[in-house]
């Protein structure tokens, strides 16, 4: 096989596909909303402000 093939294929095997990158950003959108749910108390003992958690559950969608 031709040098070329052998390293697009490792490329290729390197580069996340299509599906997992989707797959990726609805767990970070849930995990988002998921912080935006969060009481104050709670927040406070993970070191967030309501606003910082607000700010993080409206990231786009695919700003991951």
């Amino acid at each position: 096989m031709p040098k070329h093939q052998t390293h697009a294929g490792r490329v290729y095997r390197q580069t996340p596909s299509i599906a997992k990158m989707l797959r990726q950003a609805f767990r970070v959108r849930r995990q988002r909303l998921d912080l935006a749910q969060l009481d104050d108390r709670t927040l406070d003992d993970i070191g967030l402000t309501r606003g910082q958690a607000r700010e993080e559950a409206a990231r786009s969608f695919l700003d991951f």
